[in-house]
């Protein structure tokens, strides 16, 4: 799982899926995963939607992606699969998460 997280792009199959962070298939050792990482701007991407969240509902608070990413990699862990993907595998800046068939969320 390592060489996944050291190289993903390496075993993408698909397109990324639209998202503030970089979210695509891969194929590993006989399995598909879906991996997520931020992406470059990320930061400055949620910077955007606080200012925009302040002016409206003053809900969000700015974090960092790194920060998001450690946020949902606990959270991955403690449901265990239950109603969300598995967390297979992570690092530092990267997420591998189960992939499970079906439509996304953007397509219904």
């Amino acid at each position: 799982m390592q060489k996944l997280i050291q190289n993903p792009e390496k075993y993408r199959i698909g397109k990324n899926y639209n998202s503030s962070n970089v979210v695509f298939p891969v194929h590993f050792e006989g399995s598909n995963y879906i991996v997520k990482h931020a992406r470059v701007l990320g930061d400055v991407i949620d910077a955007y939607y606080c200012i925009q969240d302040f002016c409206f509902y003053g809900n969000k608070a700015f974090s960092l992606s790194k920060t998001r990413l450690e946020r949902e990699v606990m959270c991955l862990d403690q449901l265990v699969g239950t109603h969300a993907p598995k967390l297979v595998a992570h690092g530092s800046k990267v997420i591998v998460r189960e992939y499970l068939e079906g439509t996304n969320f953007r397509d219904l």
